[in-house]
């Protein structure tokens, strides 16, 4: 007789592969993302999940994005309500149709996750869930290939705070048990940090598309210039080269204020940052 647990694990292993970018925003995973979208045959989701996909007067929906980006795959969808998308199911039926459809074509999906609104939320939602709405959607669905992007705290929630919506709402402290909440529900993922991406992408792109799942392709850092398919910064859509930011007087600020918080300083090493 086939145990339970043997039967569900073979049905695991039969889900498609969904490649997945997470992080809390602020991390220059804009450019990242226009590194990935610029590969051969990949179909890009930027920012979005449930809590996110009526954000921004539907900037950050995939409905939206596929129409305007992928025309060729908006059919596959068109049974599909834009505003339905924030009930998980549904969203993780329309990725189910557009992996299909991708699929078809010889195409990648992949899904730049918006982790912002599932552990921080402030001020979009209230109060937050402390969960990932991706992972709702997909469950029983796929099996997902992910990675998990950081960059330093302090030039981080600076970089969030650029935001107006967030800047006047986003205190430290939230933000620093925020982050504990996210690295403690992304245990598992390959991490990779914002700053040694930047510094040395030749060897970290071929490492962050093998974590996905996805095969490389050196020319893909000369064609970011060309791709401009990607939410998020304005400033990481207009950037033809990667190249190390310049440090700010108020992400200095930023890293004094949480240096306030005693917990800080495990936040650093737990991220791979010097104490």
């Amino acid at each position: 007789m086939t145990r339970p647990e043997l039967r569900v694990s073979a049905v695991q292993r039969e889900l498609p592969r969904l490649p997945v970018i997470r992080n809390l925003g602020g991390c220059g995973v804009t450019i990242l993302a226009r590194v990935i979208a610029a590969l051969p045959e990949v179909v890009l989701l930027s920012e979005t999940n449930p809590r996110s996909s009526a954000l921004y007067n539907g900037y950050l929906n995939p409905i939206v994005q596929i129409r305007k980006w992928s025309p060729e795959l908006a059919a596959a969808i068109s049974t599909f309500d834009e505003h339905e998308l924030g009930y998980p199911p549904r969203f993780g039926e329309l990725l189910e149709c557009l992996h299909s459809a991708s699929e078809k074509l010889g195409r990648n999906l992949v899904v730049r996750d918006f982790n912002y609104v599932d552990f921080i939320g402030i001020p979009f939602v209230w109060p937050v869930a402390h969960a990932s709405s991706l992972d709702l959607a997909v469950a029983g669905r796929f099996c997902l290939s992910p990675i998990v992007v950081v960059r330093h705290p302090g030039d981080q929630l600076a970089s969030l705070r650029s935001h107006r919506a967030i800047r006047a709402n986003l205190t430290a402290e939230h933000y620093l048990n925020s982050y504990f909440t996210f690295l403690d529900a992304m245990k598992g993922a390959p991490l990779f940090r914002y700053e040694d991406i930047v510094a040395d992408p030749r060897s970290y792109f071929p490492q962050i598309c093998s974590q996905l799942g996805l095969g490389w392709d050196l020319s893909a850092l000369e064609r970011i210039a060309s791709i401009d398919q990607v939410t998020g910064n304005p400033d990481g859509n207009k950037e033809s080269v990667i190249r190390e930011p310049r440090k700010t007087d108020a992400a200095a600020l930023a890293d004094e204020e949480l240096r306030r918080f005693g917990s800080y300083s495990q936040l650093l090493i737990e991220m791979g940052y010097s104490a």
